[in-house]
């Protein structure tokens, strides 16, 4: 019986444990999806310069993707490691944009063309 209540509380405590966090540190509001084996896990948005948390229902890797402007740029996460994957989205030369999405829990990076924003256009 010890044995039982001991491996709920680890599946408990594993399933709290496991969340990504959001920090959206551009200027626009973003988009977010969660996926794990083409399932939508999650979605939502996130106002500049705020954060959200969204917990996961299980430890496994699984891809987020950003939306800004109608465009995607996606990134692997982990939620075991309680990743927080920071957002920036700044204007280049020529008018063009770029979106930085880093997990900073494992430093990888993904840099993703974007259009102009609807409002300079």
């Amino acid at each position: 019986m010890k044995a039982i209540v001991c491996l709920l509380v680890a599946a408990l405590a594993c399933i709290e444990a496991c969340h990504v966090e959001i920090d959206n540190r551009s200027g626009y509001e973003i988009g977010w999806t969660l996926v794990f084996a083409s399932k939508t896990e999650g979605f939502g948005l996130v106002d500049s310069g705020t954060r959200h948390t969204h917990n996961c229902n299980t430890c496994l890797p699984r891809d987020i993707y950003i939306t800004w402007n109608n465009v995607n740029c996606m990134i692997q996460v982990n939620c075991v490691s309680k990743p927080t994957i920071e957002v920036n989205i700044y204007p280049q030369s020529g008018g063009r944009w770029m979106m930085n999405v880093r997990n900073k829990s494992y430093g990888y990076t993904s840099q993703c063309p974007m259009p102009a924003p609807k409002s300079l256009l």
